[in-house]
């Protein structure tokens, strides 16, 4: 019979495909959490520089107001919208290791060090790796770990992975 360690010491490798539905609960949880701060603080700066540029040309009046509000509108549509047109239904196979994440979805692969993966949240229905600078994020359904037990070990494992990270 296998070591039940040795055959988590190489390489964790994942296989799973994330639905449009879970991309939206997961975008809508981090809305009403955080997202939502940004997104004003984007949509204030932006009716400034509106209003502003209308400022340049004439006295600013209801109609520029009315245009103003309907840019952020639009900025707040594209910051919703963005995440589904992005959305790719493949198979993605996600590889944890010493050195950070590997992941192909289709023909496309891509590295992560742990310094660059900002946090490392299990929020239950999902691992969330989130990327530092984009914020971008790998959700990690439950589903993807074969039991509790890999999915237990792979968070003890990230966790070190990134402690040893930070330290180098």
């Amino acid at each position: 019979m296998e070591d039940e360690t040795a055959k988590y010491l190489s390489p964790i490798t994942l296989r799973y495909a994330t639905s449009r539905g879970e991309l939206w609960t997961w975008y809508w949880r981090e809305w009403r959490q955080e997202l939502w701060r940004r997104w004003l603080v984007y949509g204030v700066i932006l009716a400034i520089v509106d209003l502003g540029a209308a400022q340049l040309s004439h006295p600013i009046g209801a109609l520029d107001i009315v245009s103003a509000s309907a840019v952020v509108l639009a900025l707040f549509a594209f910051f919703a919208a963005y995440p589904q047109f992005s959305y790719k239904r493949e198979e993605r196979v996600i590889v944890f290791n010493a050195q950070g994440i590997d992941t192909r979805i289709g023909t496309k692969t891509a590295h992560r060090d742990w310094r660059e993966i900002a946090s490392v949240t299990d929020i239950g229905t999902h691992v969330v790796f989130t990327v530092a600078k984009s914020g971008n994020a790998f959700l990690v359904p439950a589903r993807a770990f074969s039991d509790s037990k890999l999915r237990r070990f792979l968070l003890e494992h990230v966790a070190s992975w990134r402690a040893a990270a930070i330290i180098i």
